[in-house]
């Protein structure tokens, strides 16, 4: 079966940038000794603080085999910078290892954030193969149903590789960071009395077209989660289906992916009891300062960072880009597991 053509796959290396299946942070640490230092804020789950210091203490991270992975990945929880990691070893195909530390299990699903970008991808490329979109270079306003849209030259691949100019992540003055994901904070930039909790992907997307509000950048690269909130709206209009279903239609069952959703509330008791925190935060029923990986009562299905999965399905995921595009068959499926 052929879920995207070669060509596909040949664009999409220009979003997908990397893939790793550790994901977690902390904003806590997880031991405090004389060794190890403690660990302001990381909102990124690296140490960067002290990262001399960090390295003086983790030789391990150091080493070339396969067995300087699991000390590696455990020196980063032990420092703090971490709750948990789940690593994935596939080789030429065959999985030649999978380990998991701290929080973490081998079966853990995780909120994979920014790890959904490339979902989304394939799902435009999926929709350019259908004749819904006529190429990546296609400008957005040129698209059916978008002929208002109010930045006439942005074209597709722009968003995909973050060169639209579209509201970039950044920092202001007062240290606040703009342009995250709107589910982080359950707010939206420059409307923070506006709840995303319960808004559709449609409405998100219109409070980031207004060019008053979010006038255009540069062309240059600049890291935008609004251009993936376009993307999916994108993908929503133009194939007629919510973009959580078009997903799983169309992705996700094909590829067996079974632990991989963007509304938990649709899983099963026993899915909802393997997803993991994300970082110390304890629950908040409005996700205001804390945040809820179950994310009761959502319905905006965050395109830019909603998923979430296990190491195991997003090796699936990864096998359309070895096998150029085709999902392999049962047989395959079986011989590589």
């Amino acid at each position: 079966m052929r879920l995207i053509n070669k060509c596909t796959i040949v664009t999409l290396a220009t979003s997908v940038t990397f893939f790793i299946s550790a994901l977690a942070q902390s904003t806590t640490t997880s031991r405090e000794t004389a060794e190890i230092p403690k660990v302001p804020n990381l909102p990124l789950g690296l140490p960067s603080k002290n990262i001399p210091e960090w390295e003086r203490l983790s030789p391990s991270c150091k080493g070339n085999n396969l067995r300087s992975i699991r000390p590696c990945m455990q020196s980063f929880v032990d420092y703090g910078s971490l709750i948990g990691a789940v690593t994935l070893i596939d080789r030429k195909g065959i999985r030649v290892q999978t380990d998991a530390v701290g929080e973490y299990n081998q079966d853990t699903i995780v909120q994979i954030q920014s790890m959904s970008k490339p979902f989304v991808s394939v799902a435009l490329m999926i929709l350019v193969e259908r004749g819904k979109i006529p190429s990546v270079d296609s400008k957005v306003s040129d698209l059916s149903s978008f002929q208002d849209f109010p930045y006439p030259n942005v074209t597709v691949k722009q968003l995909l590789t973050h060169t639209s100019g579209m509201w970039s992540v950044k920092e202001g003055k007062d240290g606040m960071f703009f342009g995250v994901v709107p589910y982080y904070l359950n707010r939206l930039d420059k409307a923070l009395e506006i709840s995303v909790r319960d808004k559709s992907l449609e409405f998100v997307a219109k409070h980031f077209v207004n060019p008053k509000l979010y006038p255009l950048g540069s062309n240059d690269y600049a890291y935008s989660n609004v251009g993936y909130i376009i993307l999916g709206w994108i993908v929503e209009k133009l194939s007629g289906e919510p973009f959580e279903q078009f997903l799983k239609k169309n992705i996700t069952d094909k590829l067996g992916m079974k632990d991989t959703f963007i509304f938990p509330s649709k899983a099963s008791a026993v899915q909802r009891s393997r997803i993991a925190n994300v970082d110390r935060r304890p629950p908040d029923v409005l996700d205001i300062d804390n945040y809820d990986k179950t994310r009761p009562g959502w319905t905006y299905s965050s395109p830019e960072a909603g998923l979430y999965s296990t190491a195991k399905d997003l090796r699936q995921f990864l096998r359309i880009f070895r096998h150029k595009g085709k999902v392999p068959s049962v047989l395959t499926q079986w011989f590589l597991k």
